[in-house]
């Protein structure tokens, strides 16, 4: 369904779909949706998870539905007082607009899902601090910043976010922490848990006070980045590029490379008095690919037990952070480097060559 540009004026009366209005006050056609109506399917006062509508498929009339009501409702409140509810939603209307305008609202609006909103506040850090501004980006960029802010594998409240993990509708993952002092995702504050917007009926939101910028380099462009400080991957890159893997590596993915640092490459040098320019190319290249899932897996998916590679399987140990090959050697999973995050893949560094 296309959603005409003139209807976002409606969407920025929304804060949790609130209706201040009465059916009286409304001079609405003879099909306009009435407040009744939307209370029958919809319901209001939405203050808590508990309040959220139940989960199901919203028929193209009923949002419709929602669509004319709340455009009418906002011609009766343009001139009054707004509540607090209303003022609170519209500390997103840069976030709204900018979902309606690059289609995101299509894709969300019938699903569930859940999604970080960037404040008002946090788009202006970046410098679109009004529509115009906002007008003034690509529509393709703007359309992948809002992915990186949406995860679709399910509606999660605040009380439901774990400590992992979650992919994006952009296709690399966000990372939520949870503790105490609350929920932060790539380190950001949720300053707003469990907000519920129209256009999200079956999912939720959560306002967080930046906005979160999906990364932007391949997986290779990251290990020859971290050649220059510490110098980690001098080798491993080395190796890609002489077995012609480097374009497949800087391919849409995803992958998962468990990266050898320079040390483990050097001590398998060594072992068979060889060096990366020496080597048997096509021993290189099955080891190289060895070393790589054709997924993206992060270290709080592992899982004990065989892991598949683009040739052949190795041993994934959780407990002791361990990837076992066909040697009695196993590769130590390095705590500090794990989880590297690229547009199309993610790193995690390792102390041993695997051996297929």
């Amino acid at each position: 369904m296309q959603i005409s540009f003139n209807r976002f004026f409606a969407f920025l009366a929304l804060s949790f779909l609130v209706f201040s209005c009465t059916e009286e006050a409304i001079e609405a056609p003879k099909e306009a949706v009435t407040l009744g109506t939307i209370e029958q399917f919809l319901g209001v006062e939405i203050n808590t998870p508990e309040d959220f509508p139940k989960q199901r498929a919203l028929t193209e009339q009923e949002i419709e539905k929602i669509l004319a009501y709340v455009d009418a409702e906002i011609q009766n409140a343009e001139n009054s007082e707004l509540d607090f509810r209303r003022r609170n939603f519209l500390n997103y209307r840069l976030f709204v607009l900018a979902a309606i305008r690059t289609g995101v609202v299509n894709d969300i609006i019938n699903a569930e899902v859940t999604v970080f909103a960037p404040t008002n506040d946090a788009f202006a850090a970046i410098g679109i601090s009004n529509s115009a501004q906002l007008a003034g980006v690509p529509t393709d960029a703007l359309r992948a910043i809002l992915e990186y802010h949406v995860i679709p594998s399910g509606r999660f409240f605040a009380a439901d976010l774990e400590n992992k993990f979650y992919l994006t509708t952009a296709g690399p993952a966000v990372e939520v922490a949870v503790d105490a002092s609350g929920v932060t995702v790539n380190e950001v504050n949720v300053v707003d848990a469990d907000v519920f917007f129209a256009f999200l009926f079956n999912g939720v939101a959560h306002g967080i006070d930046q906005v979160l910028m999906a990364p932007d380099q391949t997986i290779v462009e990251i290990a020859i980045a971290a050649n220059n400080d510490p110098g980690e991957f001098t080798q491993l890159v080395a190796a890609v590029v002489r077995a012609d893997l480097a374009g497949t590596l800087s391919g849409e993915g995803p992958f998962t490379v468990f990266a050898p640092t320079d040390e483990a490459f050097n001590a398998l040098f060594d072992a068979l008095d060889t060096d990366v320019n020496s080597i048997d190319i096509n021993l290189l290249t099955e080891v190289l690919l060895y070393h790589v899932i054709p997924a993206r897996v992060f270290s709080t998916d592992l899982t004990n037990g065989p892991a598949n590679t683009l040739n052949g399987s190795v041993g994934i140990d959780v407990d002791n952070l361990q990837i076992i090959d066909s040697t009695t050697e196993p590769a130590n999973l390095i705590p500090g480097l794990l989880n590297i995050q690229g547009s199309n893949g993610v790193i995690h560094a390792i102390d041993k060559v695997l051996l297929p």
